[in-house]
């Protein structure tokens, strides 16, 4: 661990973009690593329109190890799509105002910066869709035989032309601009509504401050996280499909896949939103553990721990 003055020398040497760009990288290694095993039971029932159960021994007759196939995808994902999400966002909205912010959220600043920031940030992030193209396949069984890991993905994919690993950038656009917003717009005011620092709850509880703000953290970020996550998952559902096609077909559109999921599982609701429960507790965790590490990361970085 670095000393304080080690600390001091560090931060010193960071502006606040980068501080935000490592406060998003951090976080999301540290969440990705904890809830995978619920990513990817999510991912097979959304995939396959199966319950949890079924999910479960899908991945029990595939054997331990392949429970984390596919994992390294995702720990680049959400490492380097959390890292442009913090940094770009904050970068984002300096460029939109003229009044300096040391929080990722703008706390007053105009909600239309925050709104133009959030998208722009959504925006950048979809250029990382490839990732997302290549953990889909290697999280779908049919192509176990076919692919490796991840490297092999993304060389055998090069062989189709660049717009092959971009399969589902429209659904991630729809999707990233507007949760993107949400978060860093209503994070910070969730705190302060569930959990108020003079309220009942953390008033009673002899705890420390540093103890009270972490729970005020996972708990705004964990609400606001899995409720976000739950009133997009259809696009995700809709995302998937249309990034496990096969290499080489036609690329669907965000309403082609729909109109063809909602066919094939004959327009039956329980089938359409398969995963959405797993989803929500995969959710909780991970958007809790996001809120609670950037903190401290941010905390830490700029000397306020």
């Amino acid at each position: 661990m670095f000393t304080s003055g080690e600390k001091f020398v560090l931060a010193s040497h960071l502006n606040a973009d980068q501080i935000e760009y490592m406060c998003g990288m951090g976080a999301a290694v540290a969440s990705v690593l904890v809830t995978f095993p619920f990513n990817k039971i999510t991912f097979r029932q959304s995939m396959w329109g199966v319950d949890v159960f079924d999910a479960m021994r899908q991945l029990y007759r595939e054997g331990f190890f392949s429970l984390f196939r596919g994992c390294l995808p995702p720990v680049l994902i959400k490492s380097i799509n959390s890292s442009v999400m913090f940094g770009s966002y904050y970068q984002y909205g300096q460029w939109l105002t003229t009044s300096p912010s040391t929080a990722a959220s703008f706390q007053g600043q105009e909600m239309k910066t925050v709104f133009v920031a959030a998208m722009m940030s959504g925006t950048t992030e979809a250029l990382l869709t490839p990732f997302e193209r290549v953990q889909s396949i290697l999280q779908d069984g049919r192509f176990n035989n076919q692919y490796r890991n991840t490297f092999d993905a993304f060389r055998q994919l090069k062989r189709y032309g660049i717009l092959e690993y971009y399969r589902g950038t429209t659904a991630i656009l729809l999707r990233n601009g507007p949760t993107t917003f949400v978060y860093f717009a209503y994070k910070d005011k969730l705190k302060d509504f569930l959990l108020p620092k003079e309220g009942f709850l953390l008033s009673h509880w002899n705890a420390s401050r540093s103890h009270k703000e972490t729970l005020r953290s996972f708990v705004s970020g964990a609400t606001l996280g899995s409720a976000i996550s739950t009133f997009v998952y259809p696009l995700n559902v809709i995302r998937i499909q249309m990034m496990v096609q096969e290499v080489g077909s036609r690329h669907l559109s965000v309403l082609g896949t729909a109109y063809n999921l909602y066919t094939e599982r004959h327009g039956n609701a329980n089938l359409m939103f398969s995963g959405i429960q797993t989803n929500l507790a995969r959710s909780f965790f991970y958007w809790g553990c996001m809120t609670v590490f950037s903190e401290m990361l941010r905390d830490y970085f700029t000397g306020n721990n």
